[in-house]
């Protein structure tokens, strides 16, 4: 029991003189520290500096503002040669955690961040530094930054959104800042419901921002590739108009008579650029270029509305209103409606004119007439009577015969110019989804 108890109060004390040789550790690091100089004994001697981002998760890509919100976890690496120990002075203390405010750190920003309030303030995280003076500072940061995207072929795009980081004060003769690993990290990347992440690489540069060329201002870019989920546009968006694409196609079928013919296009047009704005109200009000989907529905709208035009046109072939005219040769041959219609005899005086082959009806006609002349004047004007009406109705059926071709001829151009509309839908989805 004695052994126990003597040895829990050994435990209990190395752990006393552990803390209190930390403590004093700290406290003999910060006496007469300035955290407002680099951490070099030679001023000639500039501090390297090695920048690791790990990508954690990309919140959210706004097209329209042009910005990219990610969550990154940010590690800056260098050697302060001001914090340095001796381990077997200090209980074989090799590595002590403090607060960052309390030394040097470097002013390594995003050059490309969107300012927001608050978008200087540096993460008051603790750093980890070591005997040999080597420290480790990292800190979450959940950052907007700007990204110039190319919407051609949204919603099959790929964007590459850069985020430039470099110090914000010191040049390359004071501030070394190079990358920690060849390419960004997404070992614990969170998966975007929106976007693929393609690659996060990096590159390290030296850019001359002043007329002294020997003077330069190093900087590591870190690339982000992310490809569209298309999924939701290409359900919500490019099915339902194509679907009303074809749905047009049937007006070409609908009997004029119906009256729905002209209104059922007119619909479905309007429909398509409800479409149409829903979309561009997710775009951002660019004119350098034209995105894949706004090419698709304008190329749609534009053969809806030649279908719209076209319907009116054998509308008016279908109705050819009461001053009526035999079809032109040219239509005939052109759309094989045979010989033209006999036209038919019209009465002057009592007496035909005719304006066609004589047939076994009109000489019948004549042989009433020679008979009509040795009758009473009543049945005189019975026969005259009679004769107007023959003769309406010849008329009105060499009427509904010129009707019946003008129809039979509409009918006809529906046909082709549903031919033409199915082959014009085909190549022109086929022309702009497949440059997509």
């Amino acid at each position: 029991m004695m052994t126990s108890i003597i040895f829990m109060f050994l435990i209990l004390l190395y752990g006393y003189v552990a803390a209190l040789s930390e403590r004093e550790l700290v406290a003999t690091l910060m006496t007469g520290y300035k955290k407002d100089a680099r951490p070099v004994r030679d001023p000639s001697t500039p501090v390297t500096v090695s920048l690791d981002v790990t990508l954690a998760q990309i919140i959210s890509v706004n097209v329209k503002e042009q910005t990219m919100t990610t969550n990154l976890w940010i590690r800056r690496r260098w050697r302060d040669e001001f914090l340095t120990w001796n381990i077997s002075k200090y209980n074989n203390i090799k590595t002590v955690n403090f607060k960052s405010e309390l030394i040097w750190r470097p002013d390594i920003v995003l050059y490309n961040r969107v300012h927001e309030e608050g978008w200087s303030e540096t993460p008051d995280t603790n750093v980890r530094v070591s005997s040999t003076g080597d420290v480790i500072w990292g800190a979450p940061a959940t950052i907007i930054s700007s990204c110039v995207m190319d919407i051609a072929r949204f919603p099959y795009d790929i964007q590459r959104c850069p985020m430039k980081f470099g110090s914000w004060t010191y040049n390359g003769l004071h501030l070394n800042l190079v990358n920690f690993t060849n390419k960004g990290d997404t070992v614990n990347f969170i998966r975007n419901g929106e976007w693929t992440l393609e690659s996060f690489g990096l590159q390290r540069n030296e850019v001359v921002y002043s007329s002294d060329l020997s003077v330069t201002y190093p900087d590591v870019t870190f690339t982000v590739v992310i490809r569209r989920r298309s999924l939701y546009y290409t359900y919500y968006f490019i099915t339902p108009g194509v679907i009303m694409c074809f749905l047009s196609l049937l007006g070409f079928f609908l009997p004029p008579d119906s009256g729905e013919k002209l209104s059922l296009n007119i619909t479905l047009l309007l429909a398509m650029v409800v479409f149409m704005q829903v979309v561009a109200d997710r775009l951002p009000p660019l004119s350098t270029s034209i995105p894949a989907i706004g090419t698709f529905y304008g190329v749609i709208i534009l053969l809806m509305t030649f279908s719209s035009a076209l319907t009116i046109f054998t509308l008016t072939l279908h109705f050819r209103g009461p001053y009526i005219r035999p079809v032109p040769n040219w239509l005939r041959s052109m759309f094989f409606l045979g010989p033209p219609k006999a036209r038919v005899t019209v009465m002057t005086n009592n007496k035909y004119v005719k304006h066609s082959p004589q047939s076994e009806e009109s000489e019948e006609t004549e042989s009433v007439q020679r008979r009509g002349d040795l009758l009473s004047p009543a049945l005189g004007r019975i026969e005259k009577v009679m004769n107007h009406l023959l003769d309406d109705e010849k008329k009105m059926k060499y009427k509904r015969g010129l009707e019946k071709e003008w129809k039979i001829l509409a009918m006809k151009i529906d046909r082709c110019l549903f031919v033409v509309f199915v082959l014009a839908l085909i190549i022109a989805t086929g022309v702009v989804l497949g440059t997509a």
